[in-house]
């Protein structure tokens, strides 16, 4: 039996009359590119978000660091409130509303969580995954 497949690689489309110069980017390049318009926070299961401090006794305030440079300053989008959860000391709240804070920035995300209670003023914790799923999504779309 004859092999009839064929391979065709080195080929740039594009539209209109004028050629430009041949582009070739490695898979990195093209996500980080990607990246600078919309990127997925997906923790594995009760993996910690981002690191926290209480504002009050019911909100934590949490910023992550952006994988790249964002077009411009992203809004965020999060999977469903009680996705997430707070963890101090050796205690846990879950969220009742997760919220973007305008301390938000091209290059980090910043965050509130709101739980019913239990927080002190000034604490550090840290806000995580509640049972897989969680997702925060920022966007810069143009």
């Amino acid at each position: 039996a004859t092999s009839r497949t064929f391979f065709i690689t080195g080929v740039q489309m594009e539209l209109g009359s004028t050629a430009t110069e041949f582009e070739s980017r490695s898979f990195g390049e093209e996500l980080a590119l990607c990246q600078r318009y919309c990127f997925v926070m997906a923790p594995s299961t009760n993996a910690s978000v981002a690191p926290a401090f209480a504002r009050t006794t019911t909100v934590a305030f949490g910023i992550a660091e952006l994988p790249v440079t964002m077009r411009a300053t992203p809004s965020l989008a999060f999977s469903a409130n009680n996705d997430f959860q707070v963890q101090f000391l050796a205690a846990t709240a879950t969220s009742t509303a997760m919220a973007a804070s305008p301390e938000l920035h091209k290059n980090m995300i910043a965050f509130t969580a709101t739980v019913s209670s239990g927080l002190t003023a000034g604490q550090g914790m840290y806000i995580r995954d509640l049972n897989g799923g969680a997702t925060i999504t920022a966007a810069a779309e143009l």
